[in-house]
């Protein structure tokens, strides 16, 4: 396992080239699990991503990138979760017919306040403000 300052860095990297496009989600958890990352969750009230170790949190931080789509205005936030809205989201980010952080938006205003990732599972939970998830399971 790489120290701590270059997981964090790794860290940095792989969330500016998803955000880029240039590697798949699946990519950086892939990269992010081979680390010893074993957990992350988004935030989507605060922008704060966070990763997990078995040991410890390695990083925690704004979602660099997210911050200038919002200067023009909050986006909307859906008030309870929007199942169709979210598959959809994921199907067109999936398919690189939605940019990353077009695709967080549109899972704000399917009402996901929280995502929830285990990397060695490949799951993905997705919940409302009151406790309404969805799961995900990626390849």
């Amino acid at each position: 396992m790489k120290n701590l300052n270059e997981m964090q860095n790794t860290i940095r990297r792989l969330q500016n080239d998803c955000l880029a496009q240039k590697i798949t989600f699946e990519q950086m958890a892939a990269e992010l699990a081979t680390m010893g990352i074993v957990r992350q969750h988004y935030d989507c009230i605060t922008d704060e991503l966070s990763f997990y170790s078995k040991e410890q949190l390695v990083f925690s931080g704004k979602f660099e990138g997210l911050e200038k789509t919002k200067e023009n205005g909050p986006w909307v936030l859906g008030e309870h979760l929007n199942v169709n809205a979210l598959e959809e989201a994921i199907k067109q980010v999936d398919q690189r017919e939605s940019s990353t952080i077009k695709f967080y938006q549109k899972i704000c205003a399917a009402g996901v306040v929280f995502c929830l990732v285990f990397l060695q599972k490949k799951n993905i939970y997705y919940f409302d403000q009151y406790g309404e998830y969805y799961l995900e399971n990626y390849k």
